[in-house]
């Protein structure tokens, strides 16, 4: 019999072997021997120290990530992992999936940091698939930062907002396929306009300097 069972399951197994007794006996007899079980609480993982948060001035100095949720054509909800390079705007991760646990988003970085190098910083909500012992190990090995806002201020992780206005709420999805191939589509067409813009920041530059405001043209973050 497993220690950790609790009085009704024992009575199950008495019962089972052929004994007959009472529940409210063998409760009784339970608690004298002295075996009730303690209830194991669940530890929660305590979220690094929130800082203040700064403009990056580089590009991998600083990656934004969240989920964004939709529903297909037939009700079926998914989700999008989405990351994007606050300097740059641009998305290198877009991964889209019925369930992404906190192993599929290490994944997805890893893969992403193959390609555009290494963040310096992480900026996350609060969610298990970011707060999970797992993804501070995985972070804590790459000497990569996670810094989670605060909790019920959304507005501080707000760089992946443009891929819902633009994207999920414009778009009708029939299967799960073809939200993949349209959403990446959106990404490399989104791309393109953010290299146009880096390349061509004059008109951008000359209409806010109209207002009496100066801009860094080699600082793409302070367009917006």
């Amino acid at each position: 019999m497993h220690p950790r069972y609790g009085y009704r399951r024992v009575h199950w197994v008495v019962v089972g072997d052929g004994h007959r007794t009472g529940m409210c006996r063998l409760r009784r007899i339970y608690r004298e021997e002295g075996l009730m079980v303690r209830r194991r609480r669940r530890e929660r993982l305590k979220i690094v120290v929130r800082r203040p948060m700064t403009l990056p001035t580089a590009p991998n100095q600083r990656w934004s990530m969240d989920f964004v949720h939709d529903q297909l054509g037939d009700g079926r909800r998914f989700r999008v992992f989405n990351v994007v390079d606050d300097f740059t705007r641009k998305n290198v991760v877009m991964r889209v999936g019925t369930s992404l646990p906190s192993s599929c988003v290490a994944e997805a970085l890893q893969q992403a940091m193959q390609v555009h190098g290494t963040p310096e910083i992480l900026v996350c909500d609060n969610g298990p698939e970011f707060t999970s012992l797992d993804f501070m190990k995985w972070a804590a090995l790459h000497r990569i930062d996670v810094q989670h806002i605060e909790p019920g201020r959304p507005i501080q992780n707000a760089f992946c907002e443009s891929f819902r206005d633009e994207c999920l709420n414009t778009t009708w999805f029939s299967s799960l396929q073809e939200a993949r191939r349209r959403i990446e589509a959106w990404r490399t067409e989104y791309a393109a306009s953010q290299l146009a813009r880096q390349s061509n920041p004059k008109p951008i530059r000359t209409n806010l300097e109209g207002c009496g405001l100066a801009i860094d043209p080699g600082n793409p973050s302070a367009w917006w």
